[in-house]
C-alpha cells in the first residue's frame, strides 16, 4: 500500500504548487494479542491471525491499522 499511496500522491500533485513534493511513509508492524492465553506476537509478511502459542483464532489486533499524518512541511514559493 505505501507504493500505491506514493504513486497517487504524485498524480494528485502533478501540475500543482505541490509538484515535486515528497511523501514519506513509515510502516508500523502489525501485532496481535491472544484473548485465550494472553500471548502477544508481531505478524510477519503473511498475516495469520492465529496464536502461535495455543493456536486459538480468538485474537485482537493491537497495531498495524494506524494511518496518521505526523507532519506536513510546506515551503514558500510562487503560487501557480
Amino acid at each position: 500500500m505505501p507504493d500505491t499511496l506514493a504513486y497517487c500522491w504524485e498524480l494528485l500533485c502533478a501540475d500543482t504548487a505541490l509538484a515535486g513534493s515528497r511523501l514519506e511513509v513509515e510502516s508500523i508492524s502489525a501485532s496481535i494479542r491472544c484473548r485465550a492465553c494472553g500471548r502477544t506476537a508481531e505478524l510477519g509478511d503473511l498475516p495469520i491471525f492465529v496464536c502461535g502459542g495455543c493456536t486459538s483464532s480468538d485474537v485482537e489486533l493491537l497495531s498495524g491499522e494506524e494511518f496518521v499524518i505526523t507532519a506536513l512541511d510546506l515551503a514558500e514559493g510562487a503560487n501557480t
